[in-house]
């Protein structure tokens, strides 16, 4: 039995060590992290996010949001109690009461004193309204009404933001793939200075393989410095996002564009009512014209009603007495009125220079629309002669290709013919660029 067992044991421990050298004998197969390529809308996306100024403006929206909550508050019950003790008597009263304040300046109070000798208390009642001289309900509610203006002020200023932040994006964004096409049209320029030289040592002739190695150095100089324009630009992109410099970021180098003319005049009616200047504008305008009408009012003197009412009780707290109440007018005014006169005048001030600072939004808005208007026009223009001058071009090399190898001319005039081409690429490429960035401007222009 004990042989049997010890057989049992030799194959169990047998298998075991198998099984590990087969395991050890698989290699394990690497996890190789996927590099994301981000479009334009990945990068907008990511930057609403984890931009820091979109971060911030958020957190200004959410303070805008409790102030308004702080601003109302004004309105809610307010306790007071308090326990007086008499030294010479030795005796102690109680006293509790119960304010609000509603709209229109009605004030409301409770109370309740309750006497320990005797077990005696009084009850009592105060309600007060200002009737002349304010007591309005644009005076009671004129810094919640601000609170909320300024709070859709605040929310404004976010959109407005994160429409910034669309446009600082795209013209990061084409600051890297402007740099990948340069450095693709670098490399294909010393692809073929190295072409040309092999071509020039083939021929044997010494000034041509001296340009040519020239040319080649260049070329090499121009490569480096495209390599280091994309790494430059990818930091910028990422810094605009909110992405850590230290991570990595890949775009597609390709893109394409739709030539579209834009309607100025709808635009500008589009920017009139949706541009943030314009709609800060008007909330800004609401609060001055209510500033205006409370100081008005404030020129009167002020006439204040006031009902008050109390009850006694017995010592077995009964208000079984009759109740004393009161009604009460009082009046007051300053002379001459000097304070509230000058708030007065200077709200009307404030209007007079608002009307002026829409006179002067509305010119340098329409302003720069038309700008932007003609330079996208001209983009247009100068896109449309790029492409013809890149197809004359592309034509002009392969002649002066064809006259190289047939010896009618040197290396150094069929090396300036395809320096021509390759900037006439490059040319394109920086105007189609140019197209997008400023149509993205204008769009920023009119609030879109």
């Amino acid at each position: 039995m004990n042989r049997i067992m010890l057989r049992i044991t030799c194959i169990l421990l047998l298998l075991s060590s198998l099984n590990g050298v087969e395991n050890e004998a698989i290699p394990k197969t690497p996890t190789v992290e996927t590099k994301k390529v981000f479009s334009v809308a990945d990068c907008i996306a990511y930057g609403v996010t984890n931009n820091v100024d979109v971060r911030k403006s958020r957190i200004a929206m959410q303070k805008a949001e409790w102030q308004v909550i702080s601003q109302k508050a004004k309105y809610a019950f307010q306790l007071n109690s308090s326990i007086t003790q008499d030294i010479e008597e030795d005796t102690k009263s109680y006293n509790v009461n119960l304010n609000r304040t509603l709209p229109m300046d009605f004030n409301v109070r409770v109370g309740v004193t309750k006497n320990e000798t005797g077990n005696e208390g009084t009850a009592s009642l105060r309600i007060s309204k200002v009737i002349l001289g304010g007591g309005t309900l644009a005076e009671s509610n004129r810094e919640i009404q601000n609170s909320l203006i300024d709070e859709l002020t605040t929310q404004n200023g976010h959109y407005q933001r994160i429409r910034q932040l669309k446009l600082q994006v795209v013209r990061a964004y084409y600051r890297v793939v402007r740099s990948k096409q340069t450095l693709d049209i670098q490399r294909r320029q010393l692809d073929r200075a190295k072409q040309n030289k092999v071509r020039a040592v083939e021929r044997d002739r010494l000034l041509d393989i001296a340009n040519a190695d020239i040319q080649v150095s260049e070329n090499e100089d121009r490569v480096l410095q495209a390599e280091l324009d994309i790494t430059s630009a990818k930091d910028n992109l990422k810094r605009v996002i909110g992405m850590r410099i230290d991570k990595v970021i890949d775009v597609s180098g390709e893109f394409s564009i739709t030539i579209t003319k834009n309607n100025l005049i709808k635009d500008w009616e589009f920017a009139q009512k949706n541009h943030v200047d314009f709609v800060n504008y008007y909330l800004d305008l609401k609060k001055i014209e209510r500033d205006i009408k409370i100081e008005r009012s404030q020129l009167l003197p002020t006439v204040t009603l006031d009902y008050n009412a109390s009850q006694a009780s017995n010592e077995t707290y009964d208000f079984e007495q009759d109740v004393n109440s009161s009604i009460g007018l009082s009046l007051s005014w300053t002379f001459g009125a000097a304070r509230d006169r000058s708030t007065y005048h200077r709200a009307l001030l404030d209007k007079q220079s608002a009307d002026i600072d829409l006179f002067d939004i509305t010119q340098r808005k329409l302003l720069e629309l038309r700008n932007l208007d003609r330079d996208i026009n001209e983009l247009i223009q100068r896109i449309g002669i790029a492409e013809a001058r890149l197809k004359l071009q592309e034509r002009s090399t392969a002649l002066y290709a064809d006259r190289w190898q047939n010896g009618e001319i040197d290396i150094l005039e069929f090396i300036r013919n395809q320096d021509a081409l390759e900037n006439s690429r490059v040319s394109l490429l920086q105007l189609k660029i140019q197209y997008i960035e400023k149509l993205e401007e204008y769009n920023f222009a009119i609030g879109r």
